[in-house]
């Protein structure tokens, strides 16, 4: 099953190992500290350095999340989650 090029093209962006990522990031960063300094009065080192560490973490965490993702659509579940033996809410014999 071959993927849209659309959906490859946004994969291939929000990988750790892409170039444009660390650069959106930052500036995503900076565009919400300045608007919240400007609004709301925050400290724009401090405001900034949670966005900023927040950004990594979601871009670091990318391939957890992109791995979780397929083992839900594979219907695979992890060995802590087991599925009920019957539907009902009785004991099954």
């Amino acid at each position: 099953m071959q993927q849209r090029p659309e959906e490859s093209s946004i994969s291939q962006f929000l990988t750790p190992e892409a170039m444009l990522t660390p650069g959106v990031a930052g500036s995503l960063a900076m565009m919400i500290t300045n608007a919240l300094a400007v609004n709301f009065n925050a400290p724009r080192a401090w405001t900034g350095l949670v966005l900023s560490f927040v950004f990594g973490l979601l871009v670091l965490g990318s391939r957890l999340i992109k791995s979780t993702i397929q083992e839900q659509r594979r219907g695979r579940q992890r060995p802590g989650n087991f599925a009920p033996a019957c539907r009902s809410g009785l004991r099954c014999a």
